[in-house]
């Protein structure tokens, strides 16, 4: 299976039927992408005392499927009864009885026509009037947990009662399997999406919530507006995405609606620091764009997209139109040599395929691969407020590492930001922790991490998770392992596992120190 994510949302519309309030008739637990042979599956729960008309309603979304029509033979099918459970699934229901030995008062319907995608779908249930009756957009990436992700586990709504169209209240299933037609059981800790920032793929430099000057009142700027010492003073500034959409959008969806008038062109510039070496750095532009684009670099050309192979200007229509805008991994690679040490501008011209479109939008990721080496690994964060957030970390090796000259950095671009300069010697297959306050570092989300060699650009490890400040830490389990999860108690130094897991945990001995430079 797949932001990161993209970031994924659970809407749950009011029920018509019986006059009902929402979240009357929840989505329970989903069984999206099962190992081996086992059938995919969807668990709806009426967790009211007030029972439901359910024929003819219909599952829509990657998957489809109708409910039995009333039939007076077999009048129970026509009704969710009080706390009971429908099972919808991509097999015979007998068969998925017999493999689970379902219980005769769980019903159970299927098959349905299509497949729920592995990296991430949509479900939306209607009445038989077509009223929405509830709607999950799961996903692989971001928040959601891991284990559901082909790992035997399914998605479990946490709390009913609770708000369902937030991260927080989803998990994944103790049991391998699921438990269809019962209560499930919650893993002890979340999966998550690992933060590791991948170095071969790059760090990000510029994301697309970042702040854009921009210009969009419909006049040919020639090509003056490309180069850095160009004056954008008197241009509008606004967060990304940018634009004009109606239509669902990858995150963070428009912060900024820019005018839409009968033009072809839009032009945006984005002012960033690098502070390292740049001769080793390759960059690379994702991007979230309606519908084509033309990228310079301090002034020069470095790519383009759906723009045709001709000198581009003021009326260029675009090469192809564009749907919907979707996030496009890699459209523009750019090598070492156009990267400056200090101030640089990226300069992006957006353009139309005709002055009657629609739509216009506009989002960039710039990140920089840097030169890697293997080391310690930061093994857990707790961001939050006052002294006891901290970075841990964990030595892998076989040998004694010395932090010593190090650096930490919450800035891709100045990775040389705080210097280690005291002596921290992490033992073989041991822990080191630090505050943030004596890294000096800004506890925020997303939260950013990097550790450099003394060099000051060969970054060793690095971090950047998108978590929600509440109390939670998230880390490694086991120490140095490749899976994430968040943590109800914080474990600074110790086994990396919540309190209501921990059971008897091997105390390590801790390491403090402050950071100076």
């Amino acid at each position: 299976m797949n932001k990161l994510l993209y970031r994924v949302i659970v809407v749950w519309a009011g029920l018509a039927v019986f006059g009902a309030r929402a979240d009357q008739v929840v989505i329970n637990e989903v069984m999206y992408n099962p190992r081996g042979d086992a059938p995919e599956w969807i668990e709806l729960s009426n967790i009211t005392a007030t029972p439901f008309d359910v024929a003819a309603w219909k599952l829509r979304g990657d998957v489809e499927l109708d409910f039995p029509s009333f039939d007076g033979n077999k009048a129970d099918d026509a009704f969710l009864g009080h706390w009971q459970k429908i099972i919808l699934t991509n097999i015979d229901p007998g068969s998925f009885r017999q493999r689970y030995g379902i219980p005769s008062g769980v019903k159970v319907f299927g098959p349905w026509e299509g497949s729920l995608p592995n990296d991430g779908g949509r479900i939306m249930v209607r009445d038989k009037n077509g009223v929405r009756v509830c709607t999950l957009s799961y996903s692989d990436r971001g928040k959601w947990p891991v284990a559901a992700d082909g790992a035997g586990h399914t998605l479990v709504l946490q709390n009913p009662d609770l708000v369902v169209d937030d991260w927080r209240n989803w998990s994944f299933s103790k049991r391998p399997g699921g438990t269809p037609g019962g209560d499930p059981v919650l893993g002890v800790e979340t999966p998550v999406a690992s933060p590791e920032v991948n170095l071969t793929s790059g760090i990000v430099l510029l994301d697309y919530g970042d702040l854009w000057k921009y210009n969009d009142q419909n006049r040919n700027l020639g090509t003056a507006w490309r180069r850095a010492t160009y004056s954008d003073t008197s241009w509008k500034s606004g967060r990304g995405l940018l634009g004009l959409e109606n239509s669902a959008l990858p995150d963070p969806g428009i912060k900024t609606e820019i005018n839409k008038g009968s033009q072809l062109c839009y032009y945006f510039r984005k002012k960033f620091t690098y502070n390292g070496d740049p001769s080793d750095v390759t960059l690379t532009i994702d991007q979230i764009v309606d519908d084509g684009a033309v990228y310079y670099l301090n002034g020069t050309e470095v790519g383009r997209s759906r723009m045709p192979n001709e000198t581009v200007s003021f009326t260029t229509r675009t090469s192809a139109p564009v749907g919907d805008a979707a996030e496009e991994k890699g459209v523009v690679t750019i090598g070492p040599g156009n990267l400056k040490n200090g101030s640089n501008i990226l300069a992006v011209e957006v353009h139309q395929t005709n002055t009657t479109s629609s739509d216009i939008v506009f989002g960039c990721r710039l990140s920089a691969s840097v030169p890697a080496a293997k080391g310690v690994v930061i093994n857990e964060i707790h961001p939050t407020a006052g002294k006891d957030a901290f970075i841990e970390f964990y030595n892998p090796t076989d040998e004694v590492i010395d932090l010593r000259n190090y650096y930490l950095s919450d800035d891709p671009g100045a990775l040389n930001k705080r210097k280690i300069s005291r002596p921290l010697k992490i033992a073989a297959r041991s822990l080191a922790t630090i505050s943030f306050s004596a890294a000096r570092l800004s506890v925020k989300s997303p939260v950013t991490v990097y550790l450099a060699k003394p060099d000051g650009k060969t970054v060793v490890t690095a971090i950047r998770a998108d978590v929600v400040l509440d109390g939670r830490s998230i880390g490694r389990k086991p120490s140095g392992g490749s899976e994430w999860f968040l943590f109800t108690d914080a474990t600074p130094a110790t086994t990396n596992m919540s309190r209501a897991a921990l059971g008897q945990a091997l105390g390590l001995n801790e390491v403090h120190f402050n950071s100076e430079g």
